[in-house]
């Protein structure tokens, strides 16, 4: 939703006029910085938990975004947002193998990447249909806001099902 629209809500939200460029190479770079961090995040904390600060990031960013009223403190939300999302896209392979195997990677992948295309394809309309129906672009923030916590319960979910498994099996040994 935001790396398509990204020029847009700087334009109606914060008014900012021909700055669109400079907000998308801001975003592009700090997309790039948060791939190569996050490979040291994901290598240091493992998987779940390079997820799980990725997506505490996102939701941090889309609320702050929610009430950036001006240039600097709307390009701190587009470089926390650019950060995380390119984080998003190292974290997801490897943990992609980790849970299904490096058998079929390749298959199972595109499967898990399915979810970042739907996305893709729908984020800008709904985006729009919120610019549309109600103005700014704050309840668009919102609803990706509300989306990211449902992924963070979930992270969160699969995290007690593996420790509770990891319990039950040194129990065993």
């Amino acid at each position: 939703m935001v790396t398509s629209t990204i020029e847009t809500f700087g334009q109606i939200d914060i008014v900012v006029n021909n700055a669109g460029a400079i907000i998308v190479s801001i975003s592009t770079l700090s997309n790039f910085v948060g791939r190569l961090s996050f490979g040291v995040i994901y290598d240091k904390f493992g998987s779940y938990i390079a997820l799980m600060i990725n997506l505490i990031m996102t939701i941090s960013a889309l609320l702050l975004m929610t009430v950036a009223t001006n240039m600097p403190f709307f390009i701190f939300c587009i470089i926390m947002l650019g950060f995380s999302f390119g984080g998003l896209l190292v974290v997801f392979p490897p943990l992609t193998s980790q849970t299904f195997g490096p058998k079929n990677l390749g298959m199972n992948y595109a499967i898990v990447f399915l979810g970042y295309s739907g996305g893709a394809f729908v984020g800008p309309r709904i985006a729009s249909y919120f610019k549309e129906t109600t103005g700014p672009f704050t309840t668009a923030y919102i609803s990706a806001a509300i989306l990211t916590a449902i992924g963070i319960v979930l992270v969160g979910l699969i995290l007690y099902m593996n420790k509770k498994k990891q319990q039950s099996q040194d129990s065993v040994n």
